[in-house]
């Protein structure tokens, strides 16, 4: 599941383009393993956004926000009692700064 990924990066950016939560996200040329794609960089916050579209009545929408974490020492630490895996696919991220702290936002699907 991890290495085939869910769908391609322009599929997602397709669907995900009606949300406006979604358009200021980086979208990666092909999904990557999270482990990979930041190995020896600590990140003091991230944020994981679950890209799975859900009905609702007439509409959908997708989950969203699903979860932090920090990455230190090249591991996980859950912020927020959850368990995350760290070969999670990410296909796009979203860098931000509020009040001098940093972060990085993920755009995942599937299993993380």
């Amino acid at each position: 599941m991890f290495l085939e990924g869910v769908c391609s990066v322009m599929d997602l950016k397709v669907r995900l383009s009606k949300f406006k939560e979604f358009n200021d996200f980086k979208y990666l040329e092909k999904p990557q393993c999270f482990r990979s794609l930041f190995f020896g960089k600590d990140l003091p916050l991230v944020q994981l956004y679950d890209s799975t579209i859900v009905p609702a009545g007439s509409l959908e929408f997708p989950i969203g926000f699903a979860g932090s974490f920090k990455w230190e020492h090249n591991k996980i630490v859950p912020l927020d009692g959850d368990s995350y895996d760290e070969r999670m696919l990410v296909y796009a991220t979203r860098e931000w700064e509020n009040n001098g702290k940093k972060g990085i936002d993920i755009l995942v699907e599937g299993d993380w």
